[in-house]
């Protein structure tokens, strides 16, 4: 059994079950009920996807300004945003919808600087281009005095703090 997160998933305690019930049914030289049927052994997943150009994936860039912003002395804090909807069904089958962050063009990473700067930043793939949405955000929060800007590297970000 594999555990999630630290959780023994449902299918894997039916799995166990099943192991456990076919070896007290060997014991007793009797056979396995047949109103228990097991789920299906797990496949392995299939392993993520190389970039054929060799180039980081826009996570891999994200985590890596991260991990680097978290550290930098000027930093008090870092997080991530992300957009998107989540979907509620109650009991009765009625369905919710609650979008969050309802802000256009809001970027990936926030921050705050040691003495109440904002900061913003925007990540891409090299090459990778600003929506409209984007654009307007990050020069409308450097307009409020934040510090907001595209980055491609860590590099750009070190930049963008000196």
């Amino acid at each position: 059994m594999k555990p999630t997160r630290g959780r023994t998933s449902h299918a894997d305690k039916l799995r166990s079950n099943a192991r456990s019930e076919a070896l007290y049914a060997a014991m007793r030289g009797v056979p396995v009920r047949s109103d228990m049927p097991a789920p299906p052994e797990r496949q392995e997943r299939a392993k993520r996807a190389v970039n054929p150009s060799g180039e980081p994936l826009e996570g891999d860039i994200q985590r890596a300004i991260i991990k680097y912003l978290a550290v930098h002395p000027k930093v008090a804090f870092v997080g991530r945003f992300n957009s998107g909807v989540a979907v509620a069904t109650d009991a009765y089958g009625n369905t919710r919808y609650t979008r969050y962050n309802t802000i256009k063009g809001f970027p990936d990473i926030h921050f705050l600087l040691k003495g109440g700067k904002a900061g913003y930043c925007e990540v891409k793939r090299p090459g990778g281009k600003l929506t409209p949405d984007q654009e307007l955000f990050l020069s409308a929060a450097s307009a409020a005095g934040a510090l907001a800007f595209m980055a491609t590297s860590v590099m750009d970000v070190e930049e963008r703090l000196k």
